[in-house]
């Protein structure tokens, strides 16, 4: 029922050696050599690569199938924009969203541990994200509107994710 789609996800989003990175002291832009935000970004890159795409089955009903191609669209749209964004052509906040959005799709449809995996690795991007906020609002790169966002949803998935694992201690 369920694939994992490293090959189609490598190709999907693309190489990260040619990623813009930035200085997490400076927050300048690097002319090159790997720094932590490009770390952080092959981070992201890996989870993204590890989600499972959801296929669909001949049972399946038609809400079956308009849940898992709403989540395989969310997933596809947050790698197309983490792609964007770590070449410098799509803003923080139009990744942020697809990241929520894949979270609120996936809920309905993942089994109830892979739920909690991906909130879990979400969190974690989230987190990767709102450090490259930090370190690019540090160089004058974004606004600190665009670091609150970014705190926002960080603490948004971790608070999901505490409240799932505390519904299902109950």
């Amino acid at each position: 029922m369920r694939w994992i789609a490293a090959l189609a996800l490598v190709l999907a989003v693309g190489a990260i050696n040619n990623s813009q990175s930035w200085d997490d002291n400076s927050g300048k832009p690097t002319e090159g050599g790997a720094s932590a935000t490009a770390r952080r970004n092959a981070e992201i890159q890996e989870t993204l690569i590890d989600l499972a795409v959801q296929t669909f089955a001949e049972s399946d009903a038609p809400l079956t199938r308009a849940r898992k191609e709403r989540y395989n669209a969310a997933l596809g749209q947050l790698m197309n924009q983490h792609q964007l964004f770590k070449t410098g052509t799509a803003s923080l906040g139009s990744t942020l969203e697809p990241l929520d959005r894949l979270v609120r799709a996936g809920e309905p449809v993942l089994e109830r541990e892979d739920y909690l995996r991906l909130l879990s690795e979400s969190v974690r991007v989230a987190k990767t994200l709102e450090a490259q906020a930090k370190a690019m609002h540090k160089g004058g790169i974004v606004a600190m509107a665009d670091v609150h966002d970014a705190t926002f949803v960080r603490a948004d998935l971790e608070a999901r994710l505490l409240e799932a694992q505390a519904a299902d201690k109950k």
